[in-house]
């Protein structure tokens, strides 16, 4: 090839229509996933903390980390949403976050918790059908409200269909950090990678 045949395009590399902004949520601390459902209803799940968690507020009382965010359009509220794990209930630093819409929002860490736009709710109430022993849910994805998808530590993956959990064998034995998935013309999941 001749260089006279060559025909060089430089790109331009600044972006015209992204204007980036900061919001400093906390004092220090982690975000682990972000779901954003439209521009006035965005999740964050982490470790969020401020100059009032860990400590002791006036009345003696332990304030923990917050574990979630929500912004509504204009600013940020911080949550403590809390986890119940082996018959204990705690403040968990939450892995991941999924939402279909603002009455439908999943968070986990041990175990998944559920939003109804009632009330949070444990899955490992009896009847759940919920099974990921000794593992954490690393990740959530769903095609449809009745088609959710958990992934975790030592290959652990278990499907929502609407009412009860299964769990699906893998094959592997390593953690699954990311599940994501393809939808048909019909809303339901036609592939999921972990």
């Amino acid at each position: 090839v001749c260089s006279s045949d060559l025909k060089v395009t430089t790109l331009n590399r600044t972006p015209s229509f992204f204007h980036w902004k900061i919001d400093s949520i906390g004092t220090h601390g982690s975000i682990s996933d972000i779901h954003i459902i439209d521009s006035a209803d965005v999740w964050i799940v982490g470790e969020i903390h401020t100059t009032d968690t860990d400590r002791s507020d006036s009345s003696g009382v332990w304030q923990p980390f917050y574990n979630a965010a929500h912004w509504d359009g204009e600013s940020w509220t911080l949550l403590r949403i809390f986890e119940k794990s082996r018959g204990m209930i705690s403040t968990a630093a939450f892995s991941c976050v999924y939402a279909f819409n603002k009455n439908d929002i999943w968070m986990a860490n041990t175990l998944p918790i559920h939003w109804d736009g009632n009330e949070w709710k444990f899955m490992d109430d009896a009847g759940s059908g919920w099974e990921f022993p000794g593992s954490s849910v690393q990740k959530i994805w769903g095609a449809n409200p009745s088609s959710v998808f958990f992934v975790g530590n030592n290959g652990n993956i278990n499907h929502f269909n609407g009412s009860t959990f299964e769990r699906q064998e893998s094959g592997v034995d390593f953690a699954l950090r990311e599940v994501y998935g393809v939808t048909n013309a019909d809303g339901e999941a036609e592939t999921v990678w972990a």
